[in-house]
């Protein structure tokens, strides 16, 4: 988690996905269909918008809790243009039993929705006003700190951002 809020300051866009890492020739891996990968698609399925979809953030990861972010109508994996006016954000979330749902700007949790605590369903509206390159996830835990999901950045870019350059492994 460290690593990938350390890369999205850094301004890459890389979305986050999750699989189990299962295998059967391995006693004590992981579950198989534990942690999973929810991805919206508008539209009829076609496996290259699935791809498309999956590239850009438009998912979100888990392992048990169910969440959207939207900001301004827009989901997870969307860019807003700066300057923006101060727009609207929702948080939608569901679990057997919330125990927690954090907004994160820039890795750094800027609220905790108190209220969804012991619910199963939980949604809250809330204000943004950015002026500066930002991005913002949700994360959602549900009876333990071991059911976790995470959304992808929406992200608050000016126009014309360039992605940096690819940096070369050691």
């Amino acid at each position: 988690l460290k690593l990938w809020f350390l890369l999205l300051n850094q301004g890459y866009h890389i979305a986050a996905s999750g699989s189990s890492d299962a295998t059967f020739d391995r006693p004590g891996g992981g579950v198989p269909g534990k942690v999973r990968m929810y991805t919206h698609l508008a539209g009829s399925f076609d496996m290259a918008r699935v791809a498309e979809a999956i590239r850009t953030g438009r998912s979100f990861v888990t392992t048990g809790p169910l969440l959207v972010l939207e900001i301004g109508g827009r989901l997870s994996g969307s860019v807003v243009t700066l300057p923006s006016p101060p727009l609207k954000g929702r948080v939608r979330a569901w679990a057997d039993r919330l125990t927690r749902v954090e907004l994160i700007r820039n890795g750094v949790v800027v609220r905790t929705f108190d209220a969804a605590a012991g619910k199963s369903e939980f949604a809250a509206d809330f204000d943004v006003a950015e002026t500066e390159p930002a991005w913002y996830i949700l994360r959602c835990y549900g009876n333990d700190d071991s059911q976790v999901a995470y959304t992808n950045p929406v992200w608050f870019e000016p126009p014309g951002r360039r992605p940096p350059p690819p940096a070369r492994a050691q």
